[in-house]
This record gives C-alpha cells, sequence and structure tokens, in this order.
C-alpha cells in the first residue's frame, strides 16, 4: 500500500516513466542558464526546447530567438529562463487521433506540438517535419512513437529528384496532396495511369506536350489540365533550354507513388 502523502510523488514519477526518450534532447529545467540554452540550440535540430519542472510538468517552450530577444532586451544573461518561457500555441493529448494532428498542423504558425497528459506532463512532442513523414511513410499515429527517430530519414516531401527533373510535396492531408513538379528541358514522365486519385494540372511556367488518353495537346503556362482516375496522360517538355513547371493538386483517398502505373517510360522504369 503506498502512504497517501506519497501517493502524488509517484503519480507524477509514473507520468514521467511514459515521456518518450528521443524527447529527452528538447527539454531543458528551470535551473538551465540562458548561455547553456544557447549552447543547446547549437546542436538542436529544431528551434524549441521544452521547459520542465521537476517532474515533467511543460512549463512553456523557449526558441533561441526568445533567448537572443531577452539578452538584447535586458542586456544582460542575468535572468531565468522561466521569465521568457511561452505557453504553446497548441498541445495534443494521448487520446487525441491522427485527424486531430492534421487540425492542429492547419495553424501556420505551428511548428510543433508538445504531448501531454491532461493535466499538462509531458509526454512526447512532433514537429510539423515530423508530421509529414509520417503521413508520407504511411506510418500508423500513435502518441508514443519515436517521432524525432523519423528526422534522420530522407522525406520526400522536402525534394524527391526524379530522372525527368524534380517534385517537391507543399502539402498533404487525407484526402489531398499538393506537388510543384518540374520538368527539365526535352524529359518527360512515363505514360502513366492511376487508381486511386484525380489530379488537376497548373502550368505555371514554360510550354509542354500534353497526353491525355489518345489525345496530344500543346499546353503553355496558365493552362489547366484535369486528369480522371484511370486516364492515361503524360506530359513532355518541349523547350530546348527552359524548365518546365507546374503545380499538381491530387484529390482521392491515397497518394503513395505506388498508385503509379506506367505504360510507357523512357528511363526503363515499367
Amino acid at each position: 500500500m503506498v502512504p497517501v502523502n506519497n501517493l502524488a510523488l509517484q503519480q507524477k514519477e509514473n507520468r514521467a516513466s511514459l515521456r518518450n526518450p528521443s524527447v529527452s534532447a528538447y527539454c531543458a529545467s528551470t535551473t538551465l542558464t540562458p548561455v547553456d540554452a544557447l549552447k543547446r540550440f547549437q546542436k538542436n535540430r529544431h528551434d524549441f526546447l521544452l521547459l520542465l519542472d521537476a517532474h515533467g510538468l511543460l512549463l512553456g517552450t523557449i526558441t533561441e530567438r526568445d533567448v537572443q530577444r531577452a539578452l538584447i532586451a535586458r542586456e544582460s544573461l542575468d535572468f531565468h529562463l522561466e521569465e521568457i518561457a511561452r505557453r504553446p500555441i497548441v498541445v495534443l493529448s494521448p487520446f487525441d487521433n491522427f485527424e486531430t494532428v492534421i487540425d492542429r498542423f492547419q495553424n501556420s504558425d505551428v511548428s510543433f506540438i508538445p504531448i501531454v497528459t491532461h493535466d499538462g506532463y509531458l509526454l512526447n512532442c512532433i514537429t510539423r517535419d515530423q508530421f509529414h513523414a509520417v503521413v508520407l511513410e504511411e506510418i500508423t499515429y500513435h502518441f508514443s512513437l519515436d517521432f524525432f527517430a523519423l528526422d534522420k530519414k530522407k522525406r520526400q516531401f522536402e525534394l524527391a529528384q526524379r530522372p525527368w527533373g524534380f517534385y517537391k510535396s507543399l502539402f498533404i492531408s487525407e484526402f489531398t496532396q499538393t506537388k510543384v513538379i518540374t520538368v527539365f528541358p526535352g524529359e518527360q514522365l512515363s505514360l502513366q495511369k492511376h487508381h486511386r486519385r484525380e489530379e488537376h494540372w497548373t502550368v505555371a511556367k514554360g510550354e509542354g506536350l500534353m497526353t491525355l488518353g489518345d489525345t496530344a495537346f500543346l499546353v503553355k503556362k496558365g493552362d489547366n489540365i484535369t486528369i480522371s482516375k484511370g486516364e492515361v496522360h503524360r506530359i513532355k517538355n518541349t523547350h530546348a533550354s527552359k524548365n518546365l513547371v507546374f503545380i499538381e493538386v491530387q484529390l482521392g483517398d491515397y497518394f503513395g507513388e505506388d498508385d503509379i502505373v506506367r505504360l510507357e517510360d523512357t528511363y526503363g522504369r515499367v
């Protein structure tokens, strides 16, 4: 039997034991000095620290810029981090589902989200980059995942090289994905189709030859193309020296690269 006066302490220790170990590199105690905090930021991949009390209660968040601003305003490093800590814009609970995570990251000002218990004890944290990695790698979300392990992986949303050029994903959710696609001069995508998504293209720069079903036609800046599910399509950059750039908006229930069915390909990927 646990003595009543020790019950609260044990509950706090139990909460601390649930915390994901990887998030510890981004945690700071109230005793950490501003100078030590700046040193931590030099080794910190993400620009934040989570300020905790001795039992793991989240007191606030601190960025390197917060410390720098305080230094300039006070003309001294003689202050406590707790004085400049800010409450996070949003938090998640261990009971929130992935739809809630998606909704939280709709706020463009949110670059990371602490995951806390109902009474404010830190369990984990997920950054916007890690959120994209979870989506793109089709990882089943759970609040206890080691999100920081995903920092070591190359994520397609940053930049994906292809033999015809490259693309960058701008946004992805459970129902849509948006990409900027660049095709090098004289290169072309494979002749392909998709089973689980339709696509809407807008040419932003350059010119090309579009194949859609049995029809081929020239496209230029400002042109819009709608590609239905299952419709065969391809685009070629017909310019000798300038890139072709278009915006691709995908609508459907799945956006993995394995939904590409290649029928012909210049680069031997059929």
